[in-house]
């Protein structure tokens, strides 16, 4: 599903360009757009696209994941065979890409690179923890929504109310359950 529509403002700084003249695409029909009862335009993230392929302009790299067919998913834990059971796991579910990172700093490198629609993250590693991960991702990231599903071997109520705060839409605890972790992950790509 793509995300809310675009504002004339938001199209004019992706294109470095004026709002004026984002206006006057949409006024002589280049750039499709519909009003908002306050008799605003807005414009679809996809025909903002389908826009920028037909005259040749480059698609800004926040908006390229549009493009994808395939779901991406980053799995991120210092324990490799944990890393290996997940994998085998959500490899079950059709049209995902999956990548993993074993530690915080190569997270926050892979995030950049891969650019996942969905994280699993564990909150105790080495370095760069999970909390500081996730602190990262939502405060410095294009992909600052991507959902996220923490598997962990301990969590209290304090570090539930944190993870929260930081977004977290799941918390599993290990050992984890197969059919539950499908399902969650299923729904949150949906």
């Amino acid at each position: 599903m793509l995300d809310k529509p675009l504002t004339t403002f938001e199209i004019a700084e992706y294109c470095k360009i004026s709002h004026r003249t984002v206006q006057q695409w949409i006024t002589t029909g280049k750039l499709k757009s519909f009003r908002t009862p306050g008799n605003h335009n807005r414009v679809e993230v996809k025909n903002f696209i389908e826009f920028l392929n037909e005259y040749k302009m480059p698609i800004p790299e926040e908006l390229a994941y549009h493009l994808r067919t395939k779901k991406r998913i980053l799995v991120i834990d210092d324990d490799p065979a944990m890393v290996l059971l997940i994998k085998e796991y959500l490899q079950e579910i059709n049209n995902v890409d999956i990548t993993e990172a074993y530690d915080g700093f190569s997270a926050g490198t892979k995030f950049a690179e891969f650019k996942p629609d969905l994280i699993t993250l564990d909150i105790n590693m080495p370095d760069i923890n999970g909390y500081e991960v996730l602190r990262h991702i939502r405060f410095n990231s294009i992909k600052k929504n991507v959902k996220t599903i923490v598997i962990t071997g301990e969590c209290n109520a304090s570090n539930q109310e944190q993870l929260q705060k930081l977004g977290v839409e799941t918390i599993f605890l290990k050992p984890f359950s197969k059919i539950e972790l499908l399902e969650k992950t299923k729904e949150l790509l949906a």
